[in-house]
Formats: C-alpha cells, structure tokens, sequence
C-alpha cells in the first residue's frame, strides 16, 4: 500500500511549481520515492553527496539533463559534494579517449560547481566534512554511505546519484530505511578468525562478506586490530558485491555497544584466512598500469606509502586518485613533491574505475583494491591483478 506524504506548506508550494520546475521535479521524484518506501514525511538532511558524474556513465542524455537543470540558474539548498570523475582529460590519455569527451567531462564538472557544489570531487566525502552521529544526509556513493552509517552513525540510505541531486536541489530526503532507528539493527553476526590483517586482506574479506549478507546488516567481531585504512577498504568492498548500506563493527560503531548482547540471538558466520577467496576470469599477472586510490587515498595511505618507497625512485609510475584537500595538506607536507620525485603520479579528483582503460592501451592494471578489482572489468574494461601496497612497490621497481 502507498502511503501519501504529509508535507509542508512550503513542500506544497515547491511541488506546485511556485518555486520554479526544477524544484517542482526535484521534490516530485523525493515524494514518488518516500511514497513507495512508505515515508510519511520529508526531512531536513544536512549533506548530499552525488555519484555517477563520469561522461562515460551518464552519456549525453545525462549530460542533457544536467544542461536543463543548469539553464535555471538553481543553486543546492545543503552543502553538497560530488564523486570523482573520469581521468579523460589528463593530458597522456586525451590523444586516445578523445578531446570531445574531454571537453564533455569539463563541461559536466563546471554545471556541477555552477550548481554550488564542492570543489572536491571524491569518493570520500567524509573526508571534507565528517559526519555528525545521528545527521541525516542524502549520500550516493556505496563506499561512503557505509562508511557514514558504520563509522560515524550518521544515517544515509543508498541512494542513486540523480536522486542524491534532487535531494541537495531540495535539502530534504524521504523519512524511510536507514533514516528509522528500528531499521538499523544488526541481522547477522559476522565473526572474522584471523592471524592478520591488511588493506588488500580487508578487501578480499569484504567482497566475501558481501556475497553473503546481500542487504542485512552485519554486526562485526574481529580478534584482530582492525585499523581505519582496513575498515575504509573493508567497508567498501562489502558495498561493492552487495547492496549492504550500514554494518556495525564492535569497537569502531558508535552504537555496537547497544547491539553487544543482541548478537547472541543472530545467525553466525566465521569468516577466516582459508575462507577467503575470489577468483574472476579477468585476473591478470603482467600489469600496464599500477594504481591506488580506489576510494581515494587518505593522508595517512600516502604516508604509508612513502614509507614503502623509501628513498628509491621507481621504474613504472605508481598512479594515485586523491581528492583536492588531501593532495592540498599533503602538499603542505612536501609528501607531494617527494613523491612526485620517486615516480608517483597523481590524479586529483578523478577515478580510473569509471575511465576506459582499454583505449589507452591498457590490458592489465594492478591495484591494492577490491573494489577497483571488482567493477575495473566492467567499466574500464581491463583485466586486473589484486596486491598489497608493498608488492604493488616491488612491481614498480
């Protein structure tokens, strides 16, 4: 049964068209969305995030639908932050992708800053402004919206990027889903057995657990340390072979402690080393391109990895996808400039996932990242080798 949202004065009007036809839509698609999902109201969000901004994901009909929206001259009610875009305009790939999708990935880039949107064009929008507990937001990123409810107890359903952007047009999201307290209980206990852990580890765990949660929330035990690069690439990769929004990871969760004893009642599964696999067809040993970043690095992943590198400069560039403030403090740092001087490349704001590899010339990529494992074949069409940081390095050199 659909049930019709209570709305505002001022919701009323926007849905009537007083406020113009952009508004008109924007909350017409947030009413039609809350109504099938059972939303009663809208409310207030604080923060939207929006995906799918690479050309070669939305096409020229999304493109056309950015123009319209940009001809009305509206700007976002909420602070507002983007994902990354593709890397069709560093100047070594242009000659290959075409300078028409360069100029088309620009001109999407510019619509979305003349909207009032971030500067910063990241996977990672919690880097820019960190979440508060309980803050409602309107994300659109898998990897982040985990990482906002698991994390910081923000709360975020999973929403689809044009959705995410009528939701920052409007600065209100649906009353449903993840949104309700009683919707963000754990449903399963995932117990993790291991002898240790890394960020390449994380991954392959994630994508397991993925495959077997497919949308519960698991409450997860580790009797190992489970540090932030871990979680960051753990949450990401359970995103990616599932549609898991939130899980609730003891230690880490603002509210696991509340769930610590309800675990007993939930299903088990045990998650160790022998456990892990993940085998696809597009596996590959000799890589083109070395790559990380997938989500975007954090400050303290390049530092790590100019601990890897040492003081030797190494033979096959090493790719870095970064965000504009990250790659501004490490700047600040000198990291930038120290890197640069090792071999590191670094492409602020983009993301190779969403670029097509393949008419540069790439076959294989190697990365550190399950979930650039995972959509890499799909959507840049290349075949791709899984490493950790450290063999990543000794590929380089």
């Amino acid at each position: 049964m659909v049930i019709k949202l209570y709305l505002t004065k001022w919701e009323e009007k926007a849905l009537a068209g007083e406020y113009g036809s952009i508004l008109a839509l924007a909350i017409k698609v947030l009413v039609k969305v809350g109504e099938a999902l059972g939303a009663e109201r809208l409310i207030d969000i604080s923060h939207a995030h929006i995906s799918g901004i690479s050309y070669f994901n939305i096409g020229d009909a999304g493109l056309e639908f950015l123009r319209d929206i940009a001809h009305s001259n509206y700007k976002v009610k909420v602070f507002t932050t983007a994902n990354p875009y593709s890397a069709a305009c560093i100047k070594q790939f242009i000659q290959f992708i075409g300078i028409d999708n360069c100029k088309k990935q620009l001109e999407i880039i510019q619509i979305l800053k003349n909207l009032g949107i971030h500067r910063d064009f990241t996977c990672t929008p919690y880097i820019i402004k960190e979440p508060r507990y309980g803050e409602h937001l309107a994300w659109a990123e898998s990897s982040a919206v985990i990482y906002a409810n698991t994390v910081y107890g923000a709360k975020t359903n999973r929403e689809g990027g044009p959705l995410a952007l009528m939701a920052a047009l409007v600065g209100k999201t649906y009353l449903a889903g993840l949104h309700l307290d009683e919707n963000r209980e754990p449903t399963l206990l995932v117990e993790l057995r291991l002898t240790k852990l890394n960020p390449m580890l994380a991954s392959l765990i994630g994508l397991n657990i993925g495959k077997i949660t497919q949308g519960s929330i698991p409450y997860i035990k580790s009797n190992v340390h489970l540090d932030m690069i871990s979680i960051k690439t753990l949450l990401a990769a359970i995103a990616t072979t599932s549609d898991t929004a939130m899980t609730i990871i003891e230690g880490i969760s603002p509210d696991a402690k509340k769930y610590c004893s309800y675990t007993s009642r939930l299903e088990k599964i045990i998650i160790d080393e022998g456990s892990v696999k993940y085998e696809r067809d597009e596996l590959c040993s000799e890589p083109d391109m070395i790559f990380i970043g997938c989500p975007h690095v954090s400050l303290e992943e390049l530092k790590i990895l100019e601990r890897e590198l040492g003081n030797k400069k190494i033979k096959k560039p090493i790719w870095v996808c970064i965000s504009n403030s990250i790659m501004g403090l490490a700047e600040r740092m000198n990291l930038v400039n120290k890197l640069k001087g090792l071999g590191v490349v670094f492409a602020p704001n983009t993301c190779f996932v969403t670029t097509p590899l393949h008419k540069i010339g790439i076959k294989c990529v190697a990365t550190n990242s399950g979930k650039a494992m995972y959509y890499l074949p799909k959507l840049a069409k290349v075949k791709v080798l899984l490493a950790s940081l450290r063999d990543l390095v000794k590929m380089a050199r």
